[in-house]
């Protein structure tokens, strides 16, 4: 018999024995469930276009024999930023898996976020959502380009460059700097910061130097330092046409030639014109002055035409009219002038100018001989007989004038062209002509016997230095026959007897010597 003691010992422990029995059933109902994944990565951006709601799902999987039922607590999240919604509880059938959804929400704020987590208790599970939240920016640049147009050195033009947001979302902070150019351009900051969906503005002025060539240009690069920010374009282009100063240009030495082309005396002077180029190399407009600095001598007269203050626009040039006067008696040399071409501060240029004289020489050429033919001129020899001792030689002589009377012929040469032309010869024995005088040269004619009854004629050439060579024809008839001896019979037969007995034969033998000559004048 058991004690009563004892008893209520045993009832005790049983008692106790049933509640942690429960217990542990208890905590194995718990226990029996899983929710995965343990975590999920949102990303949310604002950018050309809104990608701002994303939604995740964690898998509930229960994995005893009894239903389990929770609640979700989802934790509260920063206003006006970040949303999350889903549901306040969950039930999960024996053996089964459910899904569980959450919609995150995000704000355009402006204010990045980088993965910031969001603890979600599901039950007795706790899950996390890491939420990541990226805001582009959008900058356009107006003008991307400047152009300061045609610049004087004393210009400080300005121009501006609007830079504009144009997305909404945040503010941005960009650096402007300078890459290429030299120090006449500078922008009013180098810093900048553009309110979201807002402009603003930078200055860009020129200073000028002093330019030694006229196109300058710059290079500007704009930077954002806000991140996820694009710029277009991300570069400023800059550029001036330098207006230089006037500026003299080299000026050319200038040579002139002038004839003398009419005899000493019977023409007074000479005038002729020359042009001096003078230029502006740069771009504003130049006046200048020109005067003759050389020579002073009285036998000779350089005048510019130009006596005031010339005006000649950038980058061009203009022609100063020399005239130069040259008397009848200026001596043939080559005499320098100086001509001064006086711009002021754009410069003062001298120029040579060289002008040549030249003295004329020439020659007449006459005769008095019955052979000379002055028209053409030409020289007819005539019919040339056949004699004893071979064909008639015949000369003439020429007279040769200096007709301007400045200087000597010099070194006269005679030259012939044409069959037999060994036949002609010129000689003369002087070795030139004085200024305005005469000398005769001797024209020989002496054909040969291999000379064929007919006409003949050669093309000569009388030249002398500095002279151009004159023409002359010569003109010869080759007569086999001796017609001075005919005609002196003729003139024996008339004082001898038969003359007196035949008075009719005379007009037979002169119609047949008439006959040869015709035959031999064709050259039959």
């Amino acid at each position: 018999m058991t004690r009563g003691w004892a008893k209520s010992l045993l009832f005790d422990i049983a008692i106790v024995a049933i509640v942690l029995l429960a217990l542990l059933c208890s905590v194995q109902s718990v226990s029996a469930y899983e929710v995965s994944p343990s975590h999920r990565d949102v990303s949310l951006s604002f950018g050309q276009t809104e990608d701002n709601t994303k939604t995740v799902s964690f898998t509930i999987t229960n994995n005893q024999n009894a239903t389990v039922r929770g609640n979700i607590n989802i934790p509260s999240t920063p206003p006006h930023i970040i949303t999350i919604t889903g549901p306040s509880s969950f039930t999960c059938g024996p053996e089964t898996s459910t899904s569980v959804q959450f919609t995150v929400m995000a704000s355009p704020s402006g204010k990045d976020e980088t993965r910031t987590p969001f603890t979600i208790n599901v039950g007795d599970k706790r899950v996390v959502i890491y939420v990541t939240i990226t805001y582009y920016a959008m900058l356009e640049v107006s003008p991307s380009s400047i152009d300061f147009g045609r610049v004087r050195r004393t210009d400080r033009p300005s121009e501006t460059v609007t830079i504009r947001e144009t997305l909404g979302y945040k503010d941005v902070n960009i650096r402007i700097a300078k890459e290429t150019g030299n120090d006449w351009l500078k922008t009013d900051k180098t810093q900048i910061q553009i309110k979201k969906g807002s402009s603003a503005k930078i200055n860009f002025a020129l200073t000028p130097g002093r330019p030694d060539h006229n196109r300058y240009s710059w290079t500007f690069s704009l930077s954002p330092t806000t991140s996820n920010t694009q710029i277009s374009p991300n570069r400023i282009d800059a550029e001036v046409y330098m207006l230089m100063q006037a500026k003299l240009g080299k000026l050319d030495d200038e040579e002139l030639g002038i004839t003398f082309d009419a005899p000493r005396g019977t023409k007074q002077e000479y005038e002729k014109a020359i042009y001096v180029r003078v230029t502006n190399e740069g771009d504003e407009k130049m006046a200048f002055s020109s005067k003759i600095i050389e020579p002073r001598e009285i036998d000779m007269k350089i005048i510019s035409v130009y006596s005031g203050l010339v005006e000649v626009d950038g980058k061009a040039d203009e022609d100063v009219e020399i005239q130069i006067t040259a008397p009848y008696y200026a001596s043939e040399a080559t005499h320098h002038g100086k001509l001064q071409i006086d711009a002021g501060a754009a410069g003062r240029e001298t120029v040579d100018i060289a002008i040549k004289i030249l003295w004329p020489v020439g020659f007449d050429i006459s005769s008095d001989s019955d052979y000379f033919w002055p028209a053409e001129p030409a020289i007819d020899f005539g019919p040339l007989e056949l004699k004893e001792q071979g064909y008639e030689k015949r000369e003439m002589n020429l007279t040769i004038t200096e007709i301007y009377l400045y200087k000597q012929v010099q070194n006269l040469d005679f030259y012939s062209s044409g069959e037999y032309r060994d036949w002609l010869k010129c000689e003369w024995n002087f070795s030139e002509i004085p200024p305005g005088e005469s000398q005769n040269i001797t024209v020989t004619i002496e054909p040969g016997l291999e000379a064929l009854p007919r006409n003949y004629s050669w093309n000569c050439n009388l030249s002398a230095d500095d002279i151009r060579a004159k023409s002359l024809e010569v003109k010869a008839q080759i007569v086999p026959m001796n017609m001075s001896m005919i005609i002196e019979w003729f003139r024996l037969f008339r004082e001898s007897p038969l003359y007196t007995s035949y008075p009719s034969s005379e007009a037979r033998l002169s119609n047949v010597a008439a006959i040869l000559w015709e035959h031999f004048k064709r050259g039959g």
